[in-house]
């Protein structure tokens, strides 16, 4: 599913697997800087951290694409239910979602999460590396399900090449 981001439509692909049903898309990123003041008095500005986030809101038709992406928290037919007495499993043909226990809490992306543009893919695609996806929020409005995912990374440094691609790590 294609998406909206500033004036382009993306794809989001996830580990080579293109991740779809996603209604929005929001991103947040921070640079943690710290001032230093020299012996001249001059103040010179240096960035120290960087951290990006991006937060899917997926929409009932894109909730089995979830095991993409937060597959610890998704619980097979007839698997048992954790924190649950022997026998409670899952009876849904299309498995679950398991929320509240550690397993669905955070899990470490194995692949890079990326944001590629449709049109000249190899330019302005957004990769994420090295992040962390929570299963953040599940709603039911309208009978429909949503399911909100926020994915953080976090690094010492961000690379942003111009005119091509853009790297969060």
């Amino acid at each position: 599913m294609a998406l909206n981001i500033g004036k382009g439509t993306y794809a989001v692909y996830y580990n080579y697997q293109e991740v779809e049903g996603i209604e929005s898309v929001d991103f947040q990123t921070d640079t943690e800087t710290v001032d230093i003041t020299t012996i001249k008095g001059e103040k010179v500005t240096f960035e120290k951290n960087h951290s990006a986030a991006v937060e899917l809101t997926f929409v009932d038709t894109g909730i089995e694409n979830l095991k993409k992406i937060v597959g610890d928290a998704w619980l097979d037919d007839a698997e048992q239910i954790p924190g649950q007495p022997t026998g409670n499993v899952v009876d849904n043909t299309d498995g679950a979602i398991a929320l509240g226990y550690t397993g669905s809490v955070s899990v470490a992306l194995q692949a890079p999460l990326q944001f590629v543009p449709a049109v000249g893919s190899g330019d302005h695609t957004i990769t994420m590396f090295d992040a962390v996806a929570t299963l953040s929020d599940i709603t039911i409005e309208d009978q429909v399900v949503k399911a909100t995912v926020t994915v953080r990374s976090e690094a010492t440094g961000v690379q942003i090449l111009k005119g091509a691609v853009t790297l969060v790590s």
